[in-house]
């Protein structure tokens, strides 16, 4: 592995063990540090799908948005449009 390739895995590595450590800290975070939770967590998600050799593609929907994407991008979309609380409140309220 090159130098860049390192410090990409090390970068997602060390922004989602960041955002999981935050998450812990405050358990019930507000609608905004929650957003910004979900952008730098896929953020992570993009910096270490960038080491993973081969091709990651995408094509459907996910939330009603129609998606074609390919590689780190969509990694972070994936991580980034799943919203785990508004499926869980959709769960319990059927």
């Amino acid at each position: 592995m090159d130098t860049l390739t390192i410090i990409m895995l090390i970068m997602g590595i060390i922004i989602i063990a960041t955002v999981i450590v935050i998450s812990l800290k405050i358990p019930n975070p507000t609608d905004s540090q929650f957003w910004i939770w979900r952008v730098i967590t896929s953020l992570g998600a993009a910096c270490i799908g960038a080491v993973i050799p081969g091709f990651v593609e995408i094509d459907g929907s996910i939330n009603e948005i129609v998606i074609r994407a390919g590689g780190a991008l969509a990694l972070f979309l994936v991580v980034y449009l799943m919203n785990p609380p508004e499926r869980i409140a959709a769960a319990n309220n059927i």
